[in-house]
């Protein structure tokens, strides 16, 4: 017996130069130009030279809305089990499907570190979530999602931004997550009826668990995403579907803690669009510590 012809199904390898993304903001442009720039030394990394400061004043109905998606997102952060799907192949054959303990779709996969800070380009006074993966991140900002793949960045407008999770039945053969519902079991060997082939040794019985998977869908690209908490992602995906639509605004310049990429909603928190900020405690752009003192004219040593 041989297995038959497979259909796969794997999802497109598209880079964000691929992507016909909404709105080219200048925060991408900045952020594309600083991935680029060659670290001359250290010092330009304390300094924050190498890095894009955006500061938001989250006091209105958008900076609400964002805060609750930050919330939700902190029950992606304690999920136990989370994972990109990078393809599916359809098991069209009986004996692909009982060698592969029943199942009628195998599934590729990478594990998702969910993330409470931007990319290392990016120097902000928000927690900004993201999705992380090997070569491939969204960060969720409050007003477009940053699509990173390598050091290429692109953004969606949330307004073009498709969200919808669903429960899915999955044969775990890995570490079972404690926050997961097992809802059935099979075996590593299964026969037609769904029992054990009891003509192989080694064939141990599998979980059936319950996950949740999440499907991203922006302009030129679809990411599913699968969850083990499914209260979890269904939270957040409702508030994700909740963000409301701002217009990227720009400020001139990003070489000091002022320069804000914001909508019309989220304002720089000192006022002119390029001027220097007063002296303060700002987000660390070095990710050394929380916070740092901006002197007025250039990045402190002193932190905390």
């Amino acid at each position: 017996m041989t297995p038959s012809t497979q259909v796969v199904q794997e999802l497109p390898a598209v880079t964000v130069l691929d992507l016909e993304f909404g709105t080219a903001t200048d925060l991408v442009q900045d952020l594309n130009a600083a991935s680029h720039r060659f670290p001359l030394s250290p010092v330009a990394w304390m300094k924050g030279q190498l890095r894009v400061p955006v500061i938001y004043d989250v006091n209105d109905v958008a900076a609400r809305a964002f805060e609750n998606l930050v919330r939700a997102f902190d029950g992606i952060r304690g999920t136990h089990g989370r994972w990109l799907i990078d393809a599916q192949v359809a098991l069209a054959s009986d004996y692909a499907r009982k060698v592969n303990a029943g199942a009628g779709t195998l599934v590729a996969r990478q594990p998702v570190a969910p993330v409470a800070g931007g990319p290392k380009w990016l120097a902000t006074n928000i927690t900004v979530p993201g999705l992380r993966t090997t070569g491939f991140s969204l960060y969720f900002l409050p007003d477009q999602i940053l699509v990173q793949s390598g050091k290429q960045f692109a953004s969606w407008r949330y307004c073009d931004v498709v969200a919808r999770v669903a429960t899915s039945r999955f044969i775990e053969a890995q570490v079972v997550p404690p926050d997961a519902v097992q809802v059935d079991h099979t075996w590593k060997y299964a026969n037609k009826k769904g029992g054990p082939d009891r003509r192989f040794k080694n064939n141990p019985m599998l979980p059936v668990m319950q996950y949740a998977e999440l499907e991203i869908t922006g302009p030129g690209l679809t990411l599913l995403w699968q969850f083990s908490n499914i209260a979890a992602a269904q939270a957040f995906t409702q508030q994700l579907a909740a963000m409301p639509t701002l217009t990227p605004e720009a400020a001139s310049s990003s070489d000091n803690p002022a320069d804000a990429h914001a909508g019309s909603a989220m304002t720089p928190t000192t006022g002119t669009p390029g001027s220097r900020p007063a002296p303060g405690w700002y987000p660390d752009p070095s990710h050394v510590a929380n916070w740092r003192w901006w002197n007025g004219e250039a990045w402190s040593e002193h932190a905390g």
